[in-house]
């Protein structure tokens, strides 16, 4: 799976929906399984972005820690794009007549939906 990247101090941290990202973000959001993660994803704020976007460098390998990104200059907008991104890199990598794997997507005005 690629795609989805985010620059952060100058460096390229690739973004991946891991097992363990989903199992971060569970625990980090109170929510008990992926169908309450999905819509979880669906209504974050800036805070909650930060914890999904360091929970996927986590899964693409990153070592960053989440002072250090709280700490950093990122865009919303470009911190936004990436995370959907990267779960839509999940969907592409489905396999042919397997259900889609459930997480956020962009509406037209870039916002999480269902």
């Amino acid at each position: 799976m690629s795609g989805a990247e985010i620059r952060i101090n100058g460096a390229a941290y690739p973004l991946r929906v891991t097992l363990g990202a989903l199992a971060a973000m569970e625990e980090r959001f109170g929510v008990g399984d992926l169908e309450a993660l999905g819509a979880r994803l669906s209504r974050l704020g800036a805070g909650d972005l930060l914890v999904a976007l360091h929970a996927l460098i986590e899964g693409g390998g990153g070592q960053l820690s989440l002072d250090l990104l709280k700490a950093s200059p990122i865009d919303f907008h470009a911190a936004s794009a990436a995370v959907i991104a990267a779960f839509a890199a999940l969907r592409e990598s489905d396999p042919p007549g397997k259900p889609k794997a459930a997480g956020p997507a962009a509406s037209k005005t870039g916002s999480f939906t269902e």
